[in-house]
């Protein structure tokens, strides 16, 4: 194996090396990236919920259910008071009964 030629050729060729060198520069936003992944924080499993449910997609589907719901619940407490109405009447007429009340009198004296 042959060596360089001496050592003062080795020095000035390195020493030329190093006349284009320049200051290294970061990728674009390396800065905000690495700040930003220095303050994430270990999220617990309710934080994690409640970022989850106040997103207005979720939040706009939880009120149209809701509505839903109630509207549902609504129409058949309606269905369930005619029928009942009906059964009431049905009885009235059946065993000749008279179902009003002292509180159907807007004037009992009548």
């Amino acid at each position: 194996m042959k060596r360089a030629q001496d050592p003062e050729s080795r020095i000035i060729a390195t020493l030329n090396s190093l006349e284009g060198i320049q200051r290294a520069k970061p990728a674009p936003f390396f800065f905000t990236r690495l700040m930003s992944k220095m303050q994430i924080k270990n999220e617990s499993g309710w934080e994690r919920l409640v970022v989850f449910i106040t997103r207005p997609s979720v939040a706009m589907v939880t009120v149209a259910l809701i509505i839903f719901l109630n509207m549902l619940a609504a129409y058949h407490e309606v269905e369930r008071n005619a029928k009942t109405d009906i059964v009431e009447q049905s009885y009235a007429d059946y065993y000749y009964v008279n179902t009003s009340s002292l509180y159907d009198f807007e004037n009992p004296e009548q």
